[in-house]
């Protein structure tokens, strides 16, 4: 099984944690650190990819954007 690794929250242009506005704006973040990877089945994706969040957005709305609830899938 591949490890779900995704690091520390990315860095802007000025050193600071990004925030993003949007969680699909993790996007770019998401494949350069997990690859183009499904982080469920660990099938190797050229596209499709989508933000996916670990904790379901509806039930906990305040990890919408939280770096540590987005996966690829």
């Amino acid at each position: 099984m591949r490890p779900v690794v995704r690091g520390d929250v990315p860095l802007d242009k000025h050193g600071n944690p990004k925030r993003f506005k949007r969680y699909q704006n993790a996007r770019r973040n998401l494949l350069d650190r997990l690859g183009g990877y499904c982080s469920y089945c660990e099938m190797k994706l050229d596209a499709s990819l989508a933000v996916e969040h670990v904790q379901p957005k509806k039930h906990y709305p305040a990890l919408e954007l939280s770096w540590a609830n987005l996966l690829l899938g």
